[in-house]
Formats: structure tokens, sequence, C-alpha cells
């Protein structure tokens, strides 16, 4: 059963999408005339907006416009961890200008490729489709540890 908080995440997630479409009906053509994509992340917080449904909405207004999402594998992880999005979910390419790519264990995120619980190869596909991959781990990590993520990756996103 959803929670209480749950249940009015969802309602205001209702009400944002209305002012939301509202606001990128007026922004819309300035996006356009200036070359710009705007890309909405996925948050790892209940109250973030939009989740991956809501993105799904947006995304019908605007199928080959400038807004796309913005997936972070972290973020994505924290939000699953907490039973914040659907099982199994998986982005579209089409649906997204790019993504963040960092590791978590549980809610701890921002970890080197890795060192964390994500399996980076569900998103092999994904992201050799996405305009731009940039990896985001913490700023506190050591460059060994981030070397040793970036070899990681390399081997799951170039490999065989």
């Amino acid at each position: 059963f959803e929670s209480r908080r749950e249940r009015r995440r969802a309602e205001r997630g209702r009400q944002l999408l209305e002012f939301f479409h509202r606001e990128l009906d007026a922004l819309l053509p300035e996006l356009e005339r200036l070359g710009v994509t705007l890309a909405l992340e996925n948050l790892p917080y209940l109250q973030g907006f939009p989740d991956e449904d809501e993105l799904g909405t947006i995304r019908s207004w605007y199928p080959d416009g400038p807004v796309r999402g913005w997936f972070d594998t972290g973020h994505d992880h924290v939000r699953g961890c907490r039973g914040w999005r659907r099982a199994g979910y998986l982005p579209e390419a089409r649906d997204f200008a790019g993504m963040h790519v960092h590791d978590s264990k549980g809610n701890d995120d921002h970890l080197p490729p890795g060192e964390g619980d994500i399996d980076f190869a569900r998103f092999r596909d994904f992201a050799g489709a996405v305009r731009h991959v940039v990896l985001e781990p913490s700023g506190s990590v050591s460059e060994a540890r981030l070397a040793a993520g970036l070899a990681h990756l390399r081997g799951i996103f170039t490999g065989p």
C-alpha cells in the first residue's frame, strides 16, 4: 500500500504537471530560438519532480521538442531502494539528453563506479545512445578510486 506521504506526493505531482505545462509552453519558443535543450534530472527524493512517469507525460507534450530528461544512475538506485520507482525501470534514450554516472550502496550515492550495488551493464546500450555521459562521483573520491571506477566502466561500456 502507498503511504499517506506517497499519496500526497502523487497529488502534488499532478498539480506540478499542470503548472509546469503552462510554464514550458511559455518557455518553449525561447528554447527553440536559442537551440537549447532543457534536461530534467531524476532526483533521489520522494518530492523530486519529475519522477519517471511525470517525465513520460512531459515528453508526450513535446516528443520532438527541446525538453528531455537527464538520467542519474545513483539517484535512480536510491529511488529504487526506497520503493519510489517502478521495479525494473530502464530509461529510453530517446527521452534523455544524457546521464550522470556514479554508484550507490543503498541510499549512499555518488560513489565511484564499482564500489556500490548498481549493475552498470543494464545501462550499456543507454549510455551508448545518449548524447552526454558524465561521471559524477563525490568530490571526496580519491584519484585512485576514480581511476578504478573509470576502468570498471570502460570494461562494461566498451567491452565485448
